[in-house]
């Protein structure tokens, strides 16, 4: 059973992607890393940005973006113009993953290696939007 039928899929312009990965960006300026709680929404908020960027790509080339996680990685994977960004946006997706779901134990320089996959992720599609 699904509780949210419908036959039109939400769909995000480009403008209105890039408007949440820069509000994530923002947001997650906000959050306490002292704690490994922050640390971990923090993981979490850059994964988020980074795919609503992928997103804005996709949706600038076709008007459609890929609906789930998986569809995503795979488009990015394929798509010979943001190949480049795959590794970083598997191991940022990875992270934020265990960072929501498993006990972890993520520290200061999990966070860093986020960012840093952020900032891969940005510059490699950043070029083609």
């Amino acid at each position: 059973m699904r509780f949210f039928e419908s036959d039109v899929e939400l769909q995000l312009s480009k403008s209105e992607h890039l408007t949440k990965s820069q509000q994530n960006e923002e947001f997650v300026k906000t959050i306490d890393v002292s704690q490994m709680i922050g640390i971990e929404w923090a993981i979490t908020v850059k994964f988020y940005a980074a795919l609503h960027y992928v997103q804005a790509y996709f949706g600038s080339r076709s008007g459609r973006t890929p609906a789930t996680h998986d569809r995503r990685a795979t488009a990015i994977q394929r798509d010979p113009l943001i190949s480049g960004a795959y590794d970083d946006y598997r191991e940022l997706e990875d992270i934020s993953r265990e960072a929501r779901y498993d006990f972890s134990n993520l520290r200061q320089d999990h966070l860093k290696f986020a960012d840093d996959c952020l900032v891969a992720v940005k510059s490699v599609v950043g070029l083609h939007l």
